[in-house]
């Protein structure tokens, strides 16, 4: 069921035998969260087999449509959206920035970060801004979570050899500051 209403917005939007984005809107918002989490595991499928799918059919979406209440800001869909990201490749900027306000601060133990630094051009040394505006967004600051803290330090090095100049930035500073702090505990 959840498959077929996002099709028939996606590829018909607004058509007469489609969706509008209020009507989507609204199917999503009475979905239950593991139907909501399907959804994004399938903007993910059309945004990778698509030509142009992250840029034409899943930013559009993700901005038009996706509900913005808090309420949906949950843990499982963050790391949904994450995992979503991590499979962008060159489209990672534009799909962040759509996907930035659905996302918060989270314990992410248990959740790997390597997509963003994986392969032969990771997403870490493409983007560097965007990855550790990113890492901001998603580190929650009073939690420890040791094995996550590696992942970031990891990144965090990865972004400063793309970009030194990132070493200034306050987002940065505080990250590392987190990242050692742990290391001490």
């Amino acid at each position: 069921m959840a498959s077929q209403v996002y099709k028939h917005h996606i590829f018909k939007p607004n058509q007469p035998d489609g969706l509008t984005n209020n009507e989507m809107r609204a199917a999503l918002r009475s979905m239950s969260e593991s139907k909501r989490n399907q959804v994004i595991n399938r903007l993910e499928d059309i945004g990778k087999s698509n030509e142009n799918g992250w840029t034409s059919q899943v930013t559009p979406f993700i901005k038009d449509v996706w509900p913005r209440e808090i309420k949906f800001r949950t843990y499982s869909s963050v790391l949904e959206w994450i995992d979503l990201l991590g499979k962008t490749r060159d489209s990672f900027p534009v799909v962040f920035e759509a996907v930035r306000g659905l996302l918060k601060p989270v314990k992410l133990d248990s959740f790997s970060l390597d997509p963003f630094t994986e392969g032969t051009y990771p997403i870490a040394i493409r983007f560097p801004e965007q990855m550790l505006d990113l890492l901001d967004t998603i580190t929650s600051k009073n939690l420890p979570q040791p094995s996550y803290f590696s992942q970031v330090r990891k990144i965090l090095d990865t972004i400063v050899d793309a970009n030194p100049e990132l070493k200034s930035d306050s987002k940065y500073r505080t990250l590392i500051d987190l990242v050692e702090r742990n290391d001490h505990m």
